[in-house]
């Protein structure tokens, strides 16, 4: 009577348990009542679970059995995607098998018994090992649900390919411990089925990796976009102000100019050339704007461009011919940012740095040429056009979003060397139709 009453008991709280772990992580369909789901739920698993004790102590690969029974009773009611519900239920199948053969495994190493004849029915051993299934059951289950933010990020395909893995490996570990009561031709199958689980297991391990470095990559991707589009929003206000800051200056000059003609007409030379050095003075201090286009977001960009490389010492000439237009404000920018990052960065490292840019047009193309001086023959030592940077990792992005760019717009990228010192980057970019 104790056993029944303790097998009875084990039943109970591991439905509870495993029911639990479903409804949490799938969530009920809304035309379901969730109390009514998990009764249902808890009590058909602790039926199926009585029935096969009476029938086998230790269920193996039969445990499968339970797992079709699972995903019927999720695909009518409960909620989540078909891949979802197929991942949840593998795992928890695995979480069960896993639990059992590791806390079985554990308690036989310590009475020193076989795996199955120490599990009988009845010995202590038994009620032990049951006892500490439970808990690494619980320990399992427990570590998905934590994982369930960290999975959502994962792709359906992604999801699917991981869930295999435990599946095997149940498989393999299970024949693995039915294989000393078979015979010697029934061990050898069974040992090229494990040898055959564990290299698809590593084929599936690879898979999941390059699938891993994808998402990595596009995230990083993302990231350097997301960048970019948040030094945009920055210089929204920057551009804003250069405008002010340019309405000021034009308001000034006219009042300053007014001044000088006043005083020259006063014939008040000194007093004049007073005020034209103090107003010179005042205009190199500040930023000083030489682009002006009709595009306002390549003025501020090219005009900051110039401000900086007049700051680091480099020689900075732009040219902006004709309207601007037929390809988007954003991705002009993150090219024009990313082609002028990289030509200053090369050219900081010369003795006599110079750059050279020039943006032009006609009804199809927009031409943009920039030329800047280097250390070095480039073509050569880096044809391939490489991140030089020690971490290649967190580098190297700004020539992917330069091809990006040019690869939407349907263009071409060429790099010239002029000479050992100078290169010249060449792109041609598709205009849209306005």
């Amino acid at each position: 009577m104790t056993d029944i009453i303790f097998e009875s008991f084990i039943n109970l709280f591991q439905s509870v348990v495993v029911t639990v772990f479903l409804i949490i992580s799938l969530g009920c369909k809304d035309k379901y009542n969730k109390k009514c789901v998990s009764a249902a739920g808890i009590l058909i698993t602790f039926i199926y679970l009585t029935v096969s004790n009476h029938i086998v102590y230790f269920e193996s690969v039969a445990i499968y059995v339970y797992m079709v029974y699972s995903l019927i009773f999720s695909f009518v009611v409960l909620g989540g995607s078909v891949i979802e519900k197929i991942f949840y239920n593998v795992m928890m199948i695995c979480c069960l098998a896993g639990s059992s053969l590791l806390g079985g495994g554990l308690v036989s190493l310590v009475v020193k018994k076989d795996f199955l004849n120490a599990h009988r029915y009845g010995t202590g051993s038994r009620y032990v090992s049951v006892i500490f299934v439970q808990i690494l059951l619980m320990l399992f289950l427990g570590f998905i649900i934590k994982l369930k933010v960290f999975l959502k990020e994962k792709d359906n395909q992604y999801m699917l390919i991981m869930s295999l893995i435990p599946a095997i490996s149940v498989i393999v570990c299970c024949f693995m411990v039915y294989r000393s009561d078979k015979s010697y031709e029934m061990n050898v199958i069974y040992t090229f089925i494990a040898m055959a689980g564990i290299i698809i297991i590593n084929v599936i391990s690879v898979l999941l990796l390059i699938m891993e470095q994808k998402v990595y990559e596009q995230k990083t991707r993302q990231q350097v976009m997301l960048s970019a589009y948040q030094q945009k929003e920055k210089d929204i206000e920057s551009i804003l102000d250069m405008q002010k800051q340019n309405s000021k200056q034009r308001h000034d000059i006219n009042n300053v100019l007014i001044l000088i003609s006043e005083l020259i007409q006063d014939e008040k030379y000194s007093k004049a050339l007073e005020v034209l050095d103090k107003y010179r003075t005042g205009y190199n201090n500040i930023n000083v704007t030489e682009i002006v286009s009709n595009n306002i977001v390549l003025n501020y960009l090219l005009n900051r461009k110039i401000n900086q490389c007049r700051e680091a010492g480099i020689d900075m000439a732009c040219y902006v011919l004709w309207n601007i237009a037929g390809v988007d404000d954003m991705d002009l920018y993150i090219l024009l940012e990313n082609l002028c990052d990289n030509a200053i960065e090369a050219a900081g490292q010369c003795e006599k740095p110079s750059i050279k840019l020039q943006i032009a047009e006609d009804n199809a193309s927009m031409y943009i040429d920039i030329g800047n001086t280097t250390s070095g023959n480039v073509l050569n030592n880096n044809p391939h056009m490489n991140t030089t940077k020690k971490d290649k990792n967190m580098h190297g992005f700004g020539i992917m979003n330069i091809r990006d760019i040019i690869d939407k717009y349907n263009g071409t990228i060429n790099y010239e060397q002029q000479g050992d010192n100078y290169l010249m980057c060449r792109c041609t970019l598709e205009k849209v139709c306005q």
